[in-house]
């Protein structure tokens, strides 16, 4: 793959009223996704200096940042990348889905949401209204992705007899996740809960549990 300044193929897009700047990353915007990464997650979730490096050179039409509107400071950044169904179904991990081989070009048309990773909520919900339509102008029609369950290690101590399945599955009398993390997905798209694995991802809330999710494009 190629290496240096990627600049990105589609325009800058402005989003609402806020003015929030959306485009795909570049190299340079390195500096400011590892401070975020480790503001954002602990040092066992967080991607590190290379890896995020390698999403942005392999992959930059897949990578995606929201910015102040000055242009300048990174509010919110998303990664996806090409998968079979096949590779999300038998991955017993996020990691085995976010470095997973990736399949000849034009072989599939699914990809995996590597991550969301925010300070504002406004920003993740540009990157959201103006990231997705881009993924289905490549010609991309299905989005997965890996989900924490936060409620999870509270609920089991409220409900010792139920089961991590059975809390994932729950929903609130208007049929949206119980989990707060599934609603916010639910609510932007991701409407179908594909599996609940164990040992998905690491994160004490969620008992180290994930929901894979789905949603078209």
């Amino acid at each position: 793959m190629p290496t240096g300044e990627n600049l990105p193929r589609a325009a800058v897009r402005t989003v609402g009223a806020t003015d929030i700047e959306v485009r795909n990353l570049r190299l340079s915007d390195l500096d400011q996704l590892v401070d975020m990464e480790q503001t954002k997650w602990d040092h066992e979730q967080a991607a590190t200096a290379e890896e995020l490096f390698d999403r942005i050179d392999r992959l930059p039409d897949l990578a995606a940042g929201a910015f102040a509107p000055d242009g300048d400071r990174l509010l919110a950044s998303m990664f996806a990348r090409p998968i079979t169904e096949e590779t999300v179904h038998a991955a017993q991990s996020w990691r085995a889905c976010a470095y997973a081989p990736l399949p000849p070009a034009g072989s599939t048309d699914c990809v995996f949401g590597v991550s969301l990773t925010s300070t504002s909520s406004a920003a993740a919900g540009a990157l959201f209204r103006s990231f997705l339509p881009q993924l289905a102008e490549l010609g991309y029609r299905n989005l997965y992705g890996g989900s924490t369950v936060p409620g999870l290690r509270e609920w089991i101590k409220a409900n010792p007899e139920g089961s991590p399945v059975s809390y994932v599955r729950a929903t609130n009398d208007d049929g949206t996740p119980l989990d707060r993390q599934l609603r916010y997905y639910y609510l932007n798209g991701f409407t179908t809960i594909v599996a609940v694995k164990p040992n998905y991802f690491p994160h004490p809330q969620s008992l180290d549990y994930g929901a894979v999710i789905h949603r078209s494009l």
